[in-house]
């Protein structure tokens, strides 16, 4: 599991590491970020998409759209209402511009 960035992560260690049962990702579209093709995931997979995203934007929640399409394996995609990039971290009040959703 991991969010932004560390949702990248998550995209690169399922795809170089069988042991992974399952994945998650938060707004992170894993093709572009973390250099690995979604139809090379073979773990059933979670998309979590925050639908005010200003970090990645219209654009890449349409990236994670492409990505979560293409998993070779079960995938589900979640949208979330009123949600912001930092909407599920402790962040999310640290400055205005994070305050999104």
């Amino acid at each position: 599991m991991g969010h932004s960035f560390g949702g990248a992560t998550t995209g690169a260690v399922v795809a170089s590491d069988a042991r992974f049962r399952a994945a998650l990702t938060m707004a992170a579209p894993v093709s572009i970020l973390g250099g690995f093709d979604a139809r090379g995931f073979h773990v059933p997979y979670l998309f979590l998409v925050a639908l005010e995203d200003n970090s990645i934007g219209l654009a890449g929640n349409q990236l994670m759209r492409m990505d979560y399409r293409s998993v070779g394996a079960p995938a589900w995609w979640v949208e979330l209402a009123d949600a912001g990039h930092w909407s599920w971290s402790d962040l999310a009040g640290l400055v205005p511009a994070f305050q999104a959703g």
